[in-house]
């Protein structure tokens, strides 16, 4: 073999064993949720997107994978748990907050049976347009909020933390969940997927 050939087929050689002798990239074992959201309010798309990312944030520290989507297909849904969210805006979300008797300072609501959460898009704005804090990231903790109703067995309010009943989105920036609710729902989210997986043929 001509001296060329043989170096060529030798750097081929370890040009291929490099490639496959890097290390894979570790899967990532954390409880996962899909959440989709529902832009029924209009609301701009890089506020829609700080809020996926100050909801995955938020959802990091509990040891729970956030994905989501604000994209009209819905084929990710059947695939995992999936939460979804409806931001509500105008006539649409004056008819929801009337015939649900929602009161004035309420930001959002959570259907945990549906798997569900509804947010007035049109009273988050106003809630933090006079302290330091983006639109997007108060819709993040908005959803945030309302998911951990969605994914606590108990479905209540605590004393401190992110699920305060009576929080203010400015005082809530910074907060998080208990010990004792983060390991709530990554065993509700495991269970939750534990079930999908027997029902599945």
């Amino acid at each position: 073999m001509p001296k060329t050939t043989a170096t060529a087929a030798t750097s081929l050689f370890f040009m291929v064993t490099t490639l496959t002798a890097q290390p894979q990239k570790p899967t990532d074992e954390r409880p996962a949720v899909f959440v989709h959201i529902e832009n029924q309010a209009a609301a701009p798309p890089e506020t829609i997107s700080a809020a996926r990312d100050e909801l995955a944030h938020i959802y990091d520290a509990v040891g729970v994978r956030i994905e989501s989507s604000a994209e009209p297909d819905h084929s990710r849904c059947a695939l995992r748990l999936t939460v979804h969210v409806l931001l509500l805006g105008g006539a649409t979300a004056d008819r929801y907050i009337e015939s649900e008797r929602v009161r004035p300072k309420v930001l959002a609501q959570a259907n945990s049976e549906a798997r569900r959460v509804y947010v007035f898009w049109d009273r988050v704005g106003p809630s933090v347009d006079h302290q330091a804090i983006d639109h997007g990231d108060a819709l993040g903790l908005v959803i945030a909020h309302e998911l951990g109703h969605v994914l606590l067995p108990a479905r209540t309010h605590s004393e401190n933390g992110l699920m305060e009943p009576r929080y203010d989105v400015h005082r809530s920036y910074g907060l998080k969940f208990t010990p004792e609710e983060s390991a709530a729902m990554r065993a509700f989210i495991a269970a939750a997927e534990r079930n999908a997986r027997i029902r599945r043929p």
